[in-house]
């Protein structure tokens, strides 16, 4: 890899980061919202002033296939923030095969890649432990998330990557 071909790849990854860090909220807000109608012992309740869920019994039932989409989702951010980490390693590795003006140039591209470790780290948002818990619960759930997981896997984003809290990459 050259230079040019190391900035290319390193900008990529920034605009890559910048939707990451989006995906990351919205699904932070999903889950918040989520939450509030589970109530703290686990069980999924209609809140008392529900403005998501009907109080009809025939809505009730949208809210597992609700929150199997967010679990899925968490899993796969966690699957590419592992990835991203580990593209980012090796853009760490190829760092000392360029000559650069000074240190300022080399500390720059170090500082880049440090900020976008940062920015592929997933932490999965307040909540989703309460949502993994209910949804354990249902029967065949662990069949679902795993055939969705191991789909989007085989054709994930090229370079992508996440984790819990995952920071493969440091």
């Amino acid at each position: 890899m050259d230079k040019d071909q190391f900035r290319r790849q390193v900008a990529e990854l920034v605009k890559a980061g910048d939707k990451y860090e989006d995906a990351q909220n919205e699904l932070s807000f999903a889950v918040g919202q989520s939450c509030k109608d589970l109530q703290s012992n686990g069980v999924c309740a209609p809140s008392s002033d529900d403005d998501r869920w009907s109080n009809l019994d025939e809505l009730r039932h949208l809210r597992t296939p609700v929150h199997t989409s967010l679990v899925a989702v968490d899993k796969e951010l966690k699957h590419v923030s592992e990835q991203q980490h580990k593209v980012i390693a090796d853009l760490r590795a190829s760092l000392s095969s360029f000559e650069f003006r000074d240190d300022a140039e080399r500390n720059e591209f170090v500082k880049i890649l440090d900020k976008l470790d940062r920015k592929f780290t997933y932490v999965s948002p307040e909540g989703m432990n309460l949502i993994g818990n209910v949804l354990s619960k249902t029967p065949g759930f662990d069949s679902l998330i795993d055939g969705i997981h191991s789909s989007s896997s085989a054709q994930g984003p090229k370079g992508s990557g996440q984790g819990q809290k995952s920071a493969g990459g440091k």
